[in-house]
């Protein structure tokens, strides 16, 4: 917690560390469902391909947006770490769908889908200069959706 803070003082690995330990648990789950029901496509591939380079544009050009944390190159590192994650997380989320080829299946990518939008809330709450209107509350909305949609259809 030393190398990367927030600008309050308060230690983001920790918490960093605890979401991405989920999200390996979940890419482990569905890696295992995605070889039972025939493998990987390359449209997963690229799916979670494109989520990346995505999150990535948007990290860089918004840590450079960020007077506090222009300089502070471990923290992009860090962030860029744990998008590889959440992206990783959605590939193998999206794999499982293409192979189980059911309506459970696209629910499961909506879950992916809404942790991807509440960690991006968090982000740039949590370390950015933007201001968002009713942060919590569409915290709220989207993690536990995700949540759901991820244990109750998978």
């Amino acid at each position: 917690s030393i190398l990367v803070r927030n600008y309050h003082g308060d230690p983001l690995p920790l918490g960093g560390t605890a979401f991405a330990l989920a999200h390996v648990a979940y890419i482990l789950c569905f890696w295992v469902k995605t070889e039972q029901c025939g493998g990987f496509s390359p449209a997963a591939i690229a799916f979670g391909g494109l989520l990346y380079v995505l999150a990535a544009i948007a990290l860089v050009f918004h840590h450079q947006a960020n007077e506090k944390s222009k300089r502070n190159y471990l923290l992009l590192i860090g962030m860029l770490a744990y998008a590889a994650v959440i992206c990783l997380n959605c590939t193998f989320i999206f794999a499982s769908a293409l192979a189980v080829r059911t309506i459970f299946g696209w629910l499961t990518v909506a879950g992916a889908v809404s942790f991807y939008i509440s960690d991006a809330i968090l982000l740039c709450g949590a370390i950015g200069p933007y201001k968002i209107e009713y942060y919590d509350e569409w915290i709220w909305v989207f993690y536990p959706l995700g949540q759901f949609l991820l244990v109750a259809f998978a």
